[in-house]
């Protein structure tokens, strides 16, 4: 008696031995749902209708897929029981992407072609502008040109005599500053017929200050 008592209880064993897994099912709006068909994928196959979203199974450690169907709202969760104890899993019904009648028609998207743009020549640019910057260096050379050419060799010698002439009157000594004053030339011209003088040798130029004395030799 006790031997059969013992082997008994050895075959109940792995019958008491197991996990329980448990869960509420909602819908997209995170409300219960009841109706909804639970199946886990055991040996065989497990399934229950919820009852305010609630479900139960017993099922042994190992891989499983869990599905949740509803009015074709449906869900499905693999997931891996390791040992054995009391687990919870909570599954959310989905609109089926197939369902036409929950998703409704999507208008209609038209593409317009439109003709091709036309590509911008900037060649004609180039052109003008390489025209235009050719005029001008032109007319600024011919302009130099002209600016170096205009005082002859004779008038070169007039300026200087008049302004020794000047240098005599003023003593043979005088400012830049006061002969310009005394000839109607203009600084410029001054300052050019002094280096010319000066290079002649027959005048001599001192830097004082901000102007220059001028000695006649």
């Amino acid at each position: 008696m006790k031997l059969l008592t013992i082997m008994i209880l050895l075959f109940l064993l792995p019958i008491a031995q197991g996990a329980l897994l448990h869960g509420v099912v909602y819908d997209i709006d995170s409300n219960q749902v009841s109706g909804a068909v639970v199946e886990i994928g055991t040996e065989p196959v497990q399934r229950m209708v919820t009852l305010e979203g609630g479900f139960s199974f017993e099922i042994p450690p190992g891989n499983y897929t869990i599905t949740a169907t509803r009015y074709g709202d449906s869900t499905d969760e693999q997931i891996i029981i390791a040992r054995d104890g009391t687990f919870r899993l909570d599954l959310f019904l989905f609109p089926s992407l197939e369902d036409d009648t929950e998703l409704g028609d999507f208008p209609s998207v038209i593409i317009e072609s439109f003709p091709p743009q036309p590509q911008k020549n900037y060649i004609p640019l180039f052109i003008i502008a390489a025209l235009l910057f050719c005029a001008l260096w032109l007319f600024y050379w011919k302009r130099k040109k002209k600016g170096s050419s205009a005082v002859s060799p004779d008038d070169q010698a007039e300026d200087e005599e008049q302004l020794v002439t000047c240098l005599k009157k003023l003593g043979g000594k005088a400012t830049q500053k006061e002969i310009r004053k005394a000839l109607p030339y203009s600084e410029a011209k001054v300052s050019l017929v002094v280096s010319a003088l000066e290079h002649k040798g027959k005048v001599q130029k001192i830097k004082k200050g901000r102007g220059n004395i001028i000695i006649l030799k």
